[in-house]
Parts: C-alpha cells; structure tokens; sequence
C-alpha cells in the first residue's frame, strides 16, 4: 500500500498523530479512499514506573515489539465517484481528528498502549506456543 503524508498534528503528551492517504483509483472513474492515521509511540517515552508496576521491562517490550510501538487507525470506502472521492477524504480525515486527538493526546496514553500491545503480544505468544 502506498501512502503520502498529509498533515502532522503535534499532540498536547508530545507525541506526533501522522495523517496518511492512501487511496487508489480502483475503476476509471471509481476510487478506494483509505485514510490512515498513525502516531509513533517510542519505548523509551513511556512511564517505566508504570510499565514496571504491569510487571513490563523496557528491554522487553523493545524486543517483543520493536521501537517505536505504531498505533494505526485505517478507515476506507470503496467505489467512490471520483467527483466526490476528495471531500469524502476531507471527511474521513475531519472524523479521525476529532475522535482521536482527545485520546492520543492523553498523557496515560502511550503508556497504556504500550502494555496492551505488549500484553496482546504475549497472548499471541502464548496461543502459537500451545497450537504448535
């Protein structure tokens, strides 16, 4: 999938939300509208308290999920007239801003996240281990 930056919006916990297009014309007239937001969530920004206090070591969470952790959130249409796909993306883009940045904004935010991550991580884990 390719994709192109659109907009950066710094975030009031000092992290970056990445707004990304990343639509495709799909017919001669007719487009996918896929708009994806992203912020990167760094290992080392996070509470080590808090992650120590979930039983989380930096290191392993480093190792389990890579750094920086990627929040993504996809939203896409499918067949839309190509008269109407760029205020459908000026919509999609509005929406996630304004019910995202509250959230990611958040100073519990990236610490939080990087536990459920590394939590559904071992969850994974754990499902292959006793599936293999």
């Amino acid at each position: 999938m390719t994709k192109s930056l659109v907009e950066q919006i710094q975030l009031d916990n000092g992290l970056v939300l990445n707004l990304y297009n990343a639509s495709k014309k799909i017919a001669m007239d007719r487009w996918q509208v896929v708009c994806i937001a992203g912020v990167e969530v760094p290992v080392d920004y996070s509470d080590a308290e808090a992650l120590s206090s979930a039983g989380i070591h930096r290191d392993d969470l480093r190792d389990a999920l890579g750094d920086p952790v990627v929040f993504e959130k996809h939203i896409e249409k499918n067949f839309v007239d190509d008269k109407e796909a760029d205020q459908v993306r000026r919509d999609f883009f509005e929406s996630m801003t304004e019910s995202l940045i509250p959230y990611l904004s958040r100073p519990d935010f990236p610490v939080r996240f990087l536990i459920r991550r590394y939590r559904e991580f071992q969850k994974q884990s754990s499902w292959r281990k006793t599936a293999g």
